[in-house]
């Protein structure tokens, strides 16, 4: 288990479908939060101890006397108004953003978890910040895995930070 810092994603595929979101930062949750949040715990964690989603617990989750989490709300732009399609959960740090937790539609046609992910990337560097930390990447965990397709990025291993940079491509 490696913890994984980023600063920016190899392909920019989901940087254009960011751009045809609309972003809002807040320190609230959208009130429209549970029903996303709820259809994301039942379509992607419905074998796991998550589920159900329990509106309490998710907050308790999120909240602590040494956590101020911010909120990026990602909106699809539709007539007659826009809808909430995902939710990044993030803290700032003294050098970055870090990742708390992400879910979102989980019928979109967008990729939204790596969308979140060029949310929170252009959000730090909005806010001239060089560091988004992904959080632990677990090798046996699949849907972890992700985090490493990130480059370039640092991993904390054996009480070290070691760099890796871009992918090495066999020709």
């Amino acid at each position: 288990m490696s913890t994984i810092t980023v600063h920016q994603k190899v392909k920019s595929g989901h940087r254009s479908q960011l751009k045809r979101l609309t972003m809002h930062v807040s320190d609230q949750l959208d009130d429209h939060w549970f029903d996303l949040y709820d259809r994301y715990i039942t379509a992607r964690h419905a074998e796991g101890n998550m589920y159900p989603a329990k509106r309490q617990d998710f907050l308790d989750f999120i909240h602590s006397r040494w956590l101020t989490p911010r909120f990026i709300h990602l909106y699809q732009n539709e007539e007659p108004g826009s809808h909430l399609v995902a939710v990044a959960v993030i803290d700032l740090v003294d050098d970055g953003l870090s990742a708390l937790y992400t879910f979102f539609d989980p019928q979109h046609r967008f990729s939204l978890g790596r969308v979140s992910i060029q949310a929170q990337l252009q959000l730090a560097k909005s806010m001239q910040l060089p560091w988004l930390y992904l959080g632990y990447q677990i090798d046996a965990c699949a849907a972890m895995r992700y985090k490493a397709d990130y480059y370039p990025h640092q991993r904390f291993i054996n009480q070290q930070w070691r760099a890796f940079s871009w992918p090495v491509i066999p020709q």
